[in-house]
């Protein structure tokens, strides 16, 4: 029995700890993104999700600990404040980094969190209503608090609608991954697999029979798998320094090839005759950037070289493929977010092969109608000196004819 006592007061500090390292980890996150927010799309609404998580978990330690009921169940109901915040904050920011954004207007955004909300709301009024939970029971062991309700409809309706945002938001990663280039398919997939822990232990945890099988909510530590995957993406910089902007079937018809680039240059999305370019010269990596992977001719290195990144360049750019020569029309527009800061570009390329080659063969043609006019020039510039020499030649023979008559 002691024993039993002694791994279960372990097991509730190493807890309590966990979830303390984990707000700290969240708030550390938070600032590490705040500071260098201006390079990363979204990140304020990234650094809302994070500290969302982090007033859970230190909400979730206070619960715990405090050591008077009505101070239990005062950070119990503010836990479940931040939990209501959550899906919302994972949804807009989801948004925002899917290109989505333009949908997310004030109207849109104030009915978005009408239902979190009055969920709120009912939550510091359970006691006069019991709609969001029916019963909560209290008992406090070793020094720590366990509080559990009993769902009411409202408890229900809150659950439903914030599962509802989540499976939404991965809805919109497994899209994007769906339309996106093969560069960023595993870290999107990556970021799709983070979510699902948290999401899956939740639904587990409040599932009734099976939400006696957990003594301590593990969702908020598990929130620490996505927050630490972004974090990564964002110190690695290959997929959120600039809006992966999921292609569209119009966007692949178009027959230029295009391609996205970052702030470094590095392609972050193309088309479907951006990537036919880089297949045909196997040239298909994001550890490569721009002025890398497409160098394939002194041109192109000089058109990077002399880019303008605050104005839009053209230019002809020769590029030899396998045993053929290609022309591409160039063109460099660059990308602005809130009207000043640069965030990356387009790279256009349109093949005009045909076009330089037809006026070069016009050239030609040109060049051997000159030739030919000028070999008929100076034929006839000789014809008319021999017509001169002849007509000389004819004088001077009737003049000395004149002379041997007069004689004679």
């Amino acid at each position: 029995m002691i024993l039993n006592e002694l791994l279960f007061e372990a097991e509730s500090y190493f807890f309590i700890s966990l979830l303390l390292i984990a707000g700290i980890i969240f708030i550390l996150i938070s600032l590490h993104v705040t500071v260098k927010g201006e390079k990363y799309v979204a990140y304020k609404k990234f650094v809302l999700l994070m500290l969302n998580c982090s007033a859970w978990c230190i909400t979730y330690v206070l619960q715990l600990v405090t050591p008077t009921y009505t101070g239990a169940l005062f950070f119990y109901y503010l836990k479940f404040s931040t939990i209501a915040l959550i899906p919302v904050s994972l949804f807009s920011f989801i948004l925002r980094y899917t290109g989505r954004s333009e949908w997310l207007t004030k109207p849109r955004l104030l009915s978005m969190l009408a239902p979190p909300l009055f969920h709120i709301l009912a939550i510091w009024s359970n006691q006069v209503h019991g709609f969001f939970w029916s019963d909560i029971t209290y008992e406090r062991s070793i020094n720590v608090n366990f509080i559990s309700g009993t769902p009411g409809f409202l408890f229900w309706s809150h659950t439903i609608y914030s599962y509802l945002l989540i499976v939404t938001a991965m809805f919109l990663i497994f899209d994007l991954i769906i339309n996106q280039r093969r560069i960023h398919q595993k870290e999107l997939l990556g970021l799709l697999l983070s979510i699902t822990p948290p999401f899956i232990v939740n639904m587990l945890m409040v599932i009734p029979p099976l939400a006696d099988m957990f003594v301590f909510d593990l969702t908020p530590v598990l929130f620490l798998v996505p927050g630490f995957f972004f974090t990564w993406l964002m110190i690695k910089g290959d997929l959120l320094r600039i809006q992966p902007i999921a292609l569209s079937r119009v966007f692949d018809k178009i027959n230029d090839a295009i391609f996205i680039l970052d702030q470094k240059n590095r392609i972050v999305d193309f088309n479907k005759k951006g990537d036919d370019l880089l297949q045909k010269n196997n040239l298909l990596t994001s550890e490569t950037c721009c002025e890398n992977i497409l160098t394939l001719s002194p041109g192109l290195q000089n058109f990077f070289r002399n880019i303008d990144y605050s104005a839009e360049n053209k230019n002809l750019v020769e590029i030899k493929e396998k045993n053929s020569e290609k022309y591409y029309k160039t063109e460099y527009i660059p990308v602005f977010e809130d009207q000043n800061r640069h965030i990356g570009g387009l790279l256009i390329m349109r093949d005009l092969t045909d076009w330089v080659q037809t006026e070069n063969r016009l050239k030609q043609k040109i060049d051997e109608l000159e030739q030919f006019r000028q070999k008929v020039v100076d034929r006839e510039l000789r014809m008319t000196e021999l017509k001169k020499q002849l007509e000389s030649y004819k004088s001077k023979t009737e003049k000395e004819e004149d002379k041997l008559l007069t004689r004679s």
